[in-house]
């Protein structure tokens, strides 16, 4: 071994007897809980403003953010104090006129608020003392889960993973009412569940990790086709390797008929209305940028739309000035022409769908929305949201994102991949079909926002496919250096049993 690798690898056998030590998980689940705290809750409250979807989940049990009216409309002052601009912390308990939109899973993650308020008689719903019990059970979690593990490698996968989740970036969805809080929520679960569970396949820890892809999968309808992808490498290294026999192959396809199901379930009674708006944002704000003006008649007459609507290229449904209202347009705007949109793009202009979905992989990487909430008390002033702690999302903004991200991810999943032939049964292999999933379902989740709603905040529609992608590049990373650092150790201990 060369001579400069001596104090590496010393130091890495430090750091190996720190990781397996018994005060490691309490020192992780601290580190990470402190985190959190700093992102979301001190030195004041900070996540998202409402874009009217907070609807979704906070209409079954409260009305409006406090100090601002339950309907308001573009034209009121208090429009702009509820809607894009500020975070709001409390919210009056009681229905909102409008009725809950989605009762989805989403909705376990604000319960324990809930019940406090009904307990002390609250007359508000305090959304970022919600947040703090969910950074408490997260960080629970990480403690429970390193504690479990013995293998060095598989812990410092599930912290490494956790830890830069921490970020603000990463993180702000937790403080608010969309429904991606309950994706990072579930998610970073999940990943934890199954860094467990590649230690210890029970029944139990099998139907945890079962019941928290369920959960991930009924967040949001787009997540769950990402949620099936997540788990194909597993089956295809477990059916491979036979590892463990039917109870890992069963413990590992029950996710992906939970997933299907969400797929399916009608579980947002007024989806037809939101259907309306994908659909549009998708033809108009989607598709047509894609195509030349020739070919933007055309695709619009064979869905039966004039050709004179390209004119509104480039807009989306929510946008003053656009056709969305035109009874010509509206009338045909639904689920099933959104398909055949979709097929039709993909089938007849492959090229323009191509460059649709490359045009959003470009887009992968940047956090900035989930912190575009201002906070002040009297609405009088706009204060920045912190950025101390968004060291993650920002190295991703700015330095790996869009291709480069995917390129870089491509490259640790290829290299993984091709360890996995000649990795043995137990939890590296899982660790290595958890990079190999979470690039695919990153890779899925990308054509499912842009094809799902168009250019309409891609950002935030890529949300999962950027958790899934960080996952992915910082479990590979760590996969790859424990491989690197064991060649060198063997080598050491080849030269050493050849002098002897």
């Amino acid at each position: 071994m060369r001579e400069h690798l001596v104090p590496l690898m010393r130091l890495v056998e430090k750091s190996d007897c720190f990781v397996k030590g018994a005060s490691f998980p309490f020192l992780a689940a601290a580190l990470v809980a402190s985190l959190f705290v700093f992102a979301l809750c001190f030195p004041y409250p900070q996540g998202p403003a409402d874009n009217g979807d907070f609807s979704r989940i906070s209409s079954l049990f409260c009305s409006a953010p406090r100090g601002t009216p339950s309907s308001t409309g573009p034209g009121d002052p208090a429009y702009s104090r509820r809607f894009f601009n500020f975070y709001h912390q409390q919210w009056a308990l009681g229905r909102e006129v409008r009725g809950a939109v989605r009762p989805s899973s989403s909705l376990l993650l604000y319960l324990p608020g809930w019940l406090v308020a009904s307990a002390v008689s609250a007359e508000y719903y305090d959304l970022n003392c919600n947040a703090f019990f969910l950074v408490v059970v997260l960080s629970g979690a990480v403690f429970v889960v390193i504690r479990q593990l013995s293998n060095s490698l598989t812990r410092l996968s599930a912290f490494a993973v956790v830890f830069i989740m921490a970020d603000a970036g990463c993180s702000g969805y937790l403080n608010s009412f969309y429904q991606e809080s309950g994706v990072f929520f579930f998610f970073v679960l999940l990943v934890l569940l199954l860094c467990l569970w590649s230690r210890r396949p029970t029944v139990g820890c099998s139907l945890a990790v079962v019941a928290c892809a369920a959960l991930l999968a009924l967040t949001k309808r787009g997540v769950a086709p990402s949620v099936i992808a997540l788990f194909l490498p597993l089956l295809v290294l477990f059916a491979v390797k036979q590892f463990e026999g039917r109870r890992v192959h069963l413990g590992l396809l029950a996710p992906l008929v939970f997933a299907a199901g969400a797929l399916l379930a009608p579980f947002d009674p007024n989806g037809i209305w939101y259907e309306k708006f994908n659909c549009y944002n998708f033809i108009f704000s989607g598709a047509l940028p894609q195509l030349e003006p020739v070919e933007r008649t055309a695709f619009l007459g064979k869905l039966g739309m004039g050709g004179s609507n390209a004119a509104y290229c480039g807009m989306t449904g929510y946008e003053p000035g656009s056709n969305f209202q035109d009874s010509t347009v509206s009338g045909l705007l639904g689920q099933e022409l959104h398909w055949r949109g979709a097929s039709l793009l993909v089938c007849s202009y492959p090229f323009a769908a191509f460059s649709l979905a490359a045009r959003a992989a470009t887009s992968a990487g940047s956090y900035e929305v989930a912190n575009v909430g201002y906070r002040s008390v009297d609405f009088s002033e706009k204060r920045e949201p912190l950025d101390s702690i968004r060291i993650w999302s920002l190295f991703r903004s700015r330095v790996l994102h869009g291709v480069s991200a995917y390129a870089a991810g491509f490259v640790v999943a290829l290299w993984v991949g091709v360890l996995s032939l000649k990795t043995k049964p137990g939890p590296t292999l899982v660790l290595n079909g958890l990079v190999l999933g979470s690039f695919l379902a990153s890779l899925v989740q990308v054509p499912i926002a842009v094809f799902g709603d168009g250019q309409h905040e891609l950002a935030k529609h890529l949300y999962f496919a950027n958790l899934t992608l960080d996952t992915s590049l910082v479990v590979g990373a760590v996969v790859l250096s424990a491989h690197f650092l064991r060649r060198q150790e063997d080598r050491v201990h080849s030269r050493v049993s050849r002098k002897q």
